[in-house]
């Protein structure tokens, strides 16, 4: 798998890197004034970024939405799960059937490149009656915070040992597939709140 995930990253980085870059411009120089609900998007922002510096991670809360994160896409791939096993401070694990390099990657990124929590509330903003919308931003800009903290810690914890997700896969490709992630969320958080 190590053999293919330098190459693969090469080719990633210049294939899809540059469309998403030039999507996420094309969305950037289309937005027309503040973000819908702007005080609720600064308040969720705001709290968060208060709870980041307060207070150190919740590992069981945060150990237990990475492991969540390899088990749905488990589930996605139809990959049965075997075990699955979160601790405080201990870390975790998902055990499931053997499958291609192609499954084991997305399983193995999954908790580096899916907002979990925060998809439902991006959701929400689409579909909540009005008066509920200004709740749904608040829930957006204090998700995307947490999910940028989870991440920083996930390549903080995991990047260096050798049998972390991020080593079995490929730095290289593990970082190259975090960025598509990310400039993709970044244009969702656009199209969603500017919408």
């Amino acid at each position: 798998m190590k053999l293919i995930s330098i190459p693969l990253a090469a080719l990633i980085a210049l294939i899809a890197l540059p469309l998403l870059g030039r999507w996420l411009a094309h969305l950037w120089l289309g937005l027309v004034g503040p973000p819908q609900d702007q005080t609720q998007l600064a308040a969720g922002v705001g709290l968060c970024a208060l709870l980041v510096w307060w207070r150190r991670p919740n590992w069981l809360i945060h150990t237990t939405i990475h492991e969540t994160c390899h088990a749905l896409v488990c589930v996605l791939l139809l990959v049965p799960v075997r075990r699955f096993q979160v601790s405080d401070g201990q870390g975790g694990a998902v055990l499931h059937d053997q499958v291609d390099w192609l499954r084991t990657t997305l399983i193995a990124i999954a908790p580096y490149t899916v907002p979990l929590l925060l998809v439902p509330a991006l959701i929400a903003q689409e579909f909540v009656p009005p008066e509920w919308r200004p709740a749904a931003t608040f829930a957006v800009g204090l998700l995307a915070v947490h999910h940028l903290h989870g991440l920083w810690h996930n390549v903080r914890l995991n990047f260096l040992g050798k049998q972390s997700d991020l080593a079995r896969i490929g730095r290289l490709l593990s970082l190259v597939l975090i960025a598509c992630a990310l400039l993709g969320l970044a244009g969702l958080l656009m199209r969603v709140l500017w919408g």
